[in-house]
Parts: C-alpha cells; structure tokens; sequence
C-alpha cells in the first residue's frame, strides 16, 4: 500500500479505496477556505475604496467624521 503526505486524497483514494487522513484535510480546506475568503473580501474592499476615491465620495464621507462637509458650508 503507498501513502503520500500531501492532502490532496485523490491519489490515496485510488490506492487504498478511502480517504486516509479526513479530519486533517477538512481543516486544511476549511483553512484554505477561510484564506480565500478573507481575500476576497480584502480585494472587494480595496475595489469599494477605489471607486469611492474616483467619484469623490471618500473625500465627502473623511469631511462628514469631521463634523462638517463641504456641501454644508
């Protein structure tokens, strides 16, 4: 019987006709899942950020923290 210690299982699903090592794996995709997912949300944000900065809406919402905004001088 071969056993490989990489995660992927597929290769050890057709050696040994079962997944061999399933908890760790589940954590390792839940782990690569999470990753991707933070990514994703990292770039959404830096897009949202991007085309706040190219209509001007950052600048209005920075000046609102303050107190004021130029539309209300």
């Amino acid at each position: 019987m071969r056993t490989r210690a990489s995660c992927s299982g597929d290769e050890l699903r057709n050696v040994t006709g079962k997944h061999p090592y399933p908890t760790r794996c589940a954590e390792e995709e839940n782990r690569r899942s999470r990753t991707e997912d933070r990514e994703q949300k990292i770039r959404r944000r830096t897009e949202d950020q991007e085309e706040n900065r190219r209509s001007g809406g950052e600048t209005e919402l920075c000046s609102r923290r303050g107190g004021e905004t130029e539309t209300e001088l």
